[in-house]
């Protein structure tokens, strides 16, 4: 993170303010991105549950609000850090499990446009790919 990087400069302390300053917003990042890899946690709780336990209508509820949350916040961080591809990656598993298969393939494919060394990206991509029918491209 940019912000990491930065504090660790020597001359960072030199303007204490901008320090302070610098050093809250990190901190309020830090927060925000645990809380929001949290609600990811729950929804892949969630899917495994809903799997397990079937078609239990209070627990697909609960399931579809969580992923449209999750769903709504990365696309939130996506559209502020277009260039995350971690981002880019968590937003299309949340239109995966949304069945958006379409938008799940295309965010799929951006976030292996920034980073192309994550296998689990190509799976994930060519499972889109398939629930689209599209056999050949996966």
């Amino acid at each position: 993170m940019r912000l990491e990087h930065e504090t660790q400069k020597t001359a960072f302390w030199n303007d204490p303010k901008q320090a302070a300053e610098v050093t809250s917003s990190l901190a309020n990042l830090k927060e925000t991105v645990t809380l929001w890899d949290g609600l990811l946690g729950e929804i892949q709780e969630l899917a495994e549950l809903v799997a397990v336990a079937g078609n239990d209508p209070a627990l697909q509820g609960e399931l579809e609000k969580k992923i449209s949350d999750a769903k709504d916040i990365y696309q939130y961080l996506v559209n502020h850090q277009p260039a995350n591809p971690e981002f880019q990656a968590r937003l299309a598993y949340c239109l995966y499990l949304a069945e958006d298969y379409e938008a799940a393939s295309q965010a799929y494919q951006e976030a292996l446009a920034l980073d192309s060394t994550q296998p689990n990206r190509y799976y994930n991509l060519s499972l889109c790919l398939q629930a689209l029918g599209k056999t050949d491209e996966a």
